[in-house]
């Protein structure tokens, strides 16, 4: 009943010492006017008397500070929840900083993943291409310079070949359908076949074997002397070996390398396919690196234009390479 009359005091209003004194004079009254009388005990000395009294409002004053530390920390909890940051939204913001931090943390480990790629196509890749010259069917001459600004899919072989050539060319038409079909991509592609019998496949016999079958219309029939055609392949790392008989006139076939080369426009090698690759894992193949070229693309600017300033910077620090006259010496 004490701690009642206590919290009663409390919400009322923060009580005096008047109201502590009156509480516990309410409550000796209340004791008084029972019914029953109460038990009779040993008269109490004054000292004991005074001391009971004074433990009394002594506990009466504590459960009236518990009561308003307990009413002030409920209103200081009500006013945190209704101003701007509240305990839900501190835990939001700490399940969004967490998610942040997960996020750029997976962001740098994709971007090593990716420099770290770049940088192993950069290793290994053959020495693919170089120095020609030959001739097309319509007797224009090609060199490795017409094959920059553009990709180029390239194979060696011979017009007199019974079914491997043929079978690779169908192929190389499959492919370059499939490329020119890819939305993203359309017609890039220029596609060779480069003969290693020059004692037979001149400039016309090669149109006329093009033009006779279903092959693809861009295909580019290139031959030449047989000293151009050793630099050719040699460039491709290429071999053939032509069986030639007893009788010149007799047929012959030609031993060479199955494998078609796909250079990107700068003619440096991209990738490259053989016989038991199948035209649509080819032309998978080949669209991957066409698009991983394009995505490279700022890359190789950003270095195509330091070399440049590098360029520039050695000119100028060296004045006698550009035929300047060197400063007279002092």
């Amino acid at each position: 009943m004490l701690s009642r009359l206590a919290l009663s005091a409390v919400r009322l209003g923060r009580p005096s010492p008047l109201a502590v004194s009156s509480t516990s004079s309410l409550a000796r009254r209340c004791f008084a006017s029972s019914n029953e009388a109460p038990p009779k005990k040993s008269e109490p000395s004054e000292a004991t008397s005074s001391s009971n009294k004074l433990s009394f409002e002594e506990e009466a004053a504590r459960q009236i500070r518990n009561a308003e530390l307990i009413r002030d920390t409920r209103g200081k909890n009500e006013e945190f929840n209704k101003g701007p940051v509240t305990w839900v939204s501190l835990g939001l913001l700490a399940v969004a900083g967490a998610g942040l931090v997960m996020y750029f943390q997976s962001e740098r480990a994709n971007h090593r993943a990716n420099l770290e790629a770049k940088r192993n196509r950069g290793l290994g890749v053959p020495k693919i291409g170089g120095p020609f010259t030959l001739v097309d069917t319509n007797g224009k001459r090609w060199t490795e310079e017409d094959l920059k600004g553009r990709w180029t899919l390239i194979y060696f072989g011979f017009t007199f070949c019974p079914d491997v050539c043929p079978d690779e060319l169908d192929k190389m038409t499959e492919i370059v359908n499939t490329i020119d079909n890819t939305p993203d991509i359309g017609p890039v592609v220029t596609p060779l076949f480069i003969s290693v019998d020059p004692m037979r496949d001149n400039a016309k016999i090669m149109g006329e074997y093009l033009a006779a079958n279903a092959f693809h219309p861009r295909i580019v029939g290139l031959t030449g002397t047989t000293e151009e055609v050793h630099q050719v392949a040699r460039a491709y790392r290429v071999y053939f070996s032509a069986g030639m008989p007893e009788n010149p006139a007799d047929d012959y076939l030609v031993d060479h390398t199955i494998i078609q080369y796909f250079m990107n426009p700068e003619g440096k090698f991209a990738t490259y396919y053989g016989q038991t690759t199948t035209a649509q894992d080819a032309a998978k193949r080949l669209i991957q690196s066409i698009r991983e070229y394009r995505a490279d693309a700022p890359e190789r600017e950003r270095a195509s234009l330091m070399a440049e300033l590098d360029a520039a910077k050695a000119a100028a620090s060296n004045p006698t390479a550009q035929g300047a006259t060197p400063p007279p010496r002092q």
